[in-house]
């Protein structure tokens, strides 16, 4: 199934961005994100790379969720709510038991 999202790999560059490819440092990549810091503090550069780490991950992270519960032919609430967040980054939120 094709996402509406920029297709991965994605890659943190220098520091607080996130590129599609891994061609940044020769400026053949298209920009995904940016994590910016609301103060200029070391702890805060710190939280905002790993932000970009994490952004980074995404398309690989949701592939692979989707790969193994496509998988499981059972239903248990880590199921249900591992639907749900499917679910949500495609754009179609659905409530889990308990979310209210």
């Amino acid at each position: 199934m094709a996402e509406d999202w920029t297709e991965g790999p994605w890659n943190r560059g220098y520091g607080n961005e996130v590129y599609q490819g891994e061609h940044y440092r020769e400026g053949r990549a298209r920009l995904v994100a940016i994590c910016y810091p609301t103060n200029g503090t070391a702890e805060q550069h710190k939280e905002i790379f790993a932000n970009a780490r994490l952004i980074a991950a995404a398309p690989e992270m949701f592939r692979l969720l989707a790969s193994i519960i496509s998988r499981i032919n059972y239903s248990s609430p880590e199921t249900d709510e591992a639907f749900a967040l499917l679910a949500k980054v495609r754009g179609r939120e659905v409530k889990t038991p308990g979310s209210d």
